[in-house]
């Protein structure tokens, strides 16, 4: 069929007409693409549909940048007619534009429109199934992306921040610093791009998140990011904000979220501790409602022990927050705490929380391993009438009293051998003395010892002008290599 009648059918009153000349299968190439980029605002829903199901056929050209260029106007055309969006996903995922080039061309164009429907095009022909396509953006565009993916489809949103993120591949801070620093954007678009930035802020990026804090409200669904940002703090940066942070005129929420994140990784700063507790182990603080932002600041000092605080350990084991503080005191083998975990393991009661106290506090007491810990537990042995409890209170002396053992064994050996190198060391230096007796007897001696090591110093001696300190050189070295010679049978390797 000749391009110039199928066109002239595409223009026929007649929508059965129009719909018809797209089944025509004897239509070449180019005629086809004259025939849809005609209809692609047809009025009838009828021929809109066949048209999307034409588009499907287009086959794949040899020369696909002809092809693309010719379906640009058509797609363009398309993307402004409001009753052109039919089944636009399935005509893009089937046609020519289904190529990582030709998905990058229609976002590329679509970020230059001004008008939402060009983000449809854009946002289907790069969803999930295109991510890589939109890295080949410019940060700049890469923000403009995120921007609309927040309105439209929260999902693809979410995955493309992933995406971006410090702890993936594809990290591009340079998205989150343009997202994070511009006061139009929404609560939840700046609050992405500090999650984006993440070690990469400066200090007036991190400026700018302070002054977002202030403002968010507490209701707001933030608090998974927040924790996350708190956690991805610049390290030099992290005590820094994290003290300024204590200062926000900020909702409480919103500032333990992110303290949390600060709290659980890495060594946070002692003052900063302290100061959480201070804010929020008060008396009068509310335990249900900080009971998190407690729990996380006493974890931190089974890992800091510069953060430790006895007074506030000892309080808090006496409160709601018993669970995480014996958790921490039991960590610590600090010694100040045996009474705590003494009265602990002589609890009997069989509730959970209970039951976690004392494996906890028996779990410290092993761990500490002296006189005193053993006698805390023999005593709770006495005075339970629980008999799994009494075996678990027998079984931790036991390992005491191993290790102890253990211990006193290695300390003798050591001091032995500590012995044996002071005294092998005297003879060495009485080889020296003036006096050949003294020179004898110290040559019998390192042979009595088996101070193998010591060797050149014998065979130094056997040159001695004193026969006799000669002969006792000779003999000291008989018997080292009679000590050093397997008896007769036995394997020279044991």
């Amino acid at each position: 069929v000749p391009t110039d009648l199928a066109v002239k059918l595409a223009e026929d009153p007649d929508p059965d007409v129009r719909r018809s000349v797209l089944a025509m299968s004897s239509l070449e190439p180019r005629a086809q693409l004259a025939v849809l980029m005609r209809l692609v605002d047809d009025d009838s829903m009828d021929v809109l549909q066949a048209v999307n199901h034409a588009l499907l056929r287009v086959p794949p050209s040899e020369h696909w940048g002809e092809l693309h260029d010719a379906l640009m106007p058509m797609f363009r055309q398309r993307f402004e007619s409001p009753r052109a969006t039919l089944e636009l996903e399935r005509a893009l995922s089937g046609s020519p534009l289904n190529t990582p080039e030709g998905r990058l061309a229609v976002t590329r164009w679509a970020l230059q429109a001004d008008t939402p429907r060009h983000w449809d095009a854009a946002l289907i022909s790069n969803g999930a199934k295109n991510l890589d396509a939109l890295f080949e953006l410019d940060d700049h565009d890469l923000a403009r992306v995120l921007v609309e993916l927040q309105a439209r489809n929260r999902n693809e949103f979410g995955r493309m921040v992933e995406a971006v993120s410090p702890n993936s591949t594809t990290h591009r801070p340079g998205v989150g610093r343009r997202l994070l620093g511009d006061a139009s954007f929404s609560s939840v678009l700046r609050l992405k791009g500090a999650r984006i930035l993440g070690p990469s802020a400066t200090v007036e990026e991190l400026g700018h998140l302070g002054e977002l804090l202030e403002v968010i409200d507490a209701d707001d669904s933030f608090f998974g990011d927040l924790r996350v940002i708190g956690g991805l703090l610049p390290g030099g940066l992290r005590d820094d904000f994290a003290r300024a942070l204590l200062e926000l005129d900020a909702p409480d929420e919103v500032v333990q979220y992110v303290m949390r994140g600060y709290l659980d990784e890495g060594s946070p700063a002692p003052d900063v501790v302290a100061g959480v507790l201070d804010r929020w182990f008060a008396p009068d603080a509310p335990g249900g409602v900080n009971y998190g932002i407690v729990e996380s600041a006493l974890a931190v000092m089974a890992r800091v022990p510069a953060a430790v605080d006895e007074d506030v350990l000892r309080r808090a084991v006496e409160s709601d927050y018993a669970r995480p503080a014996m958790k921490t005191i039991a960590s610590l083998r600090d010694p100040r705490f045996v009474d705590i975990m003494g009265r602990h393991v002589r609890n009997d009661g069989m509730k959970s929380l209970e039951q976690d106290r004392r494996s906890f506090a028996l779990d410290g007491l092993v761990a500490l391993a002296t006189d005193e810990a053993v006698a805390e537990l023999l005593d709770a042995a006495r005075s339970t009438g629980h008999t799994g409890i009494r075996a678990a209170l027998l079984d931790a002396v036991a390992k005491i009293q191993d290790y102890q053992d253990t211990l006193a064994a290695w300390e003798t050996r050591k001091n032995r051998t500590a012995t044996r190198d002071d005294t092998v060391a005297e003879l060495v230096a009485m080889l020296e003395d003036r006096d050949p007796v003294v020179r004898a007897e110290a040559a019998r001696g390192l042979g009595t010892l088996g101070a193998v090591d010591r060797l050149p110093a014998l065979i130094r001696m056997l040159r001695d002008e004193d026969a006799r300190v000669a002969a006792a050189a000779r003999a000291a070295l008989d018997a080292l290599n009679t000590a050093a010679t397997p008896a007769d049978g036995e394997d020279a390797g044991g």
